[in-house]
């Protein structure tokens, strides 16, 4: 701020620099010192309200302030960890085999019996009567037509047979016929012993040559696999089949099939294999 003079003192000056006229100065000086007295207390007076009002607004501008002691303080936190996947739990093993292991010593002590076919009976219907069951026996040929030599190792071991043969009422000649053989296989070698049969390389094997055709399956879940063969002997009306269900082969043999033999001999396949499977052997899973 700039100094103050003492009015007097400027209008002396301010007198001495003009023409010389006389002036009343003891006047002039009081009005003069009076207004510069009032002009200094109206400053004043807008100071002193200036600093009330900063005061006034101090309180309010605290209150927009946050509260040291009330202020909350952000933490960071890990996100949530993803659960363990619970544990697997495997099934205790019971100790017992899965199913036969080897072939029996003797083939007539045989791993299970099998069951009777209700079903293969009743499609042969009332023409064709049951004329020989060999019973339970471990060591059969798997299709009628093969010839079996033990000395030779095929790729599975029978531990399960049973062989029947059903002929036309009255006539005993056996130009006509039909076999039905079923044979079981150690736990696992179904699949091998139904191979042999195809490619004819097990212990069993053909006396005819064969021809193979394609057979047609009367349902989608009639088999697990099958193969069917006509015999090109010279003479020979024989067709044959095998039918695989788990460990479980099913071998049948048509001697003169006639018209319809073929589909015949799948509807024969396929009933052998359904009646093995309700009767619950483990082996034809």
């Amino acid at each position: 701020m700039a100094e103050e003079r003492d009015p007097a003192a400027v209008l002396r000056e301010a007198l001495r620099a003009g023409d010389g006229a006389r002036v009343d100065t003891a006047s002039l000086v009081t009005g003069t010192r009076r207004r510069t007295r009032a002009l200094r207390r109206r400053r004043r007076a807008g100071q002193v309200l200036l600093a009330a009002a900063v005061v006034a607004a101090v309180p309010a501008l605290g209150s927009l302030l946050p509260d040291p002691s009330t202020t909350t303080t952000r933490v960071a936190t890990a996100p949530p960890e993803e659960p363990a996947p619970a544990p697997t739990v495997l099934p205790v093993p019971t100790g017992e085999p899965p199913g036969p292991t080897a072939a029996p010593e003797d083939p007539a002590d045989v791993a299970y019996d099998v069951p009777d076919l209700p079903g293969t009976a009743a499609v042969l219907g009332d023409e064709y009567a049951l004329f020989s069951d060999l019973g339970q026996y471990a060591a059969t040929a798997v299709v009628a037509g093969q010839e079996c030599n033990r000395g030779l190792t095929g790729n599975a071991e029978q531990v399960a047979g049973r062989w029947t043969t059903w002929l036309p009422e009255g006539d005993t000649s056996g130009a006509r016929g039909v076999d039905v053989v079923v044979t079981g296989w150690v736990a696992g070698s179904g699949p091998a012993a139904f191979a042999d049969v195809v490619e004819d390389t097990g212990a069993c094997r053909w006396l005819d040559p064969r021809e193979p055709f394609e057979l047609t399956a009367p349902g989608p879940d009639a088999w697990d696999e099958a193969w069917a063969a006509r015999s090109s002997a010279p003479g020979a009306d024989v067709v044959s089949g095998a039918a695989r269900t788990g460990d479980l082969l099913v071998g049948v043999t048509v001697r003169s099939p006639g018209e319809g033999g073929e589909a015949r001999l799948a509807a024969l396949l396929a009933a052998a294999v359904a009646d093995l499977r309700a009767a619950g052997l483990p082996a034809a899973d």
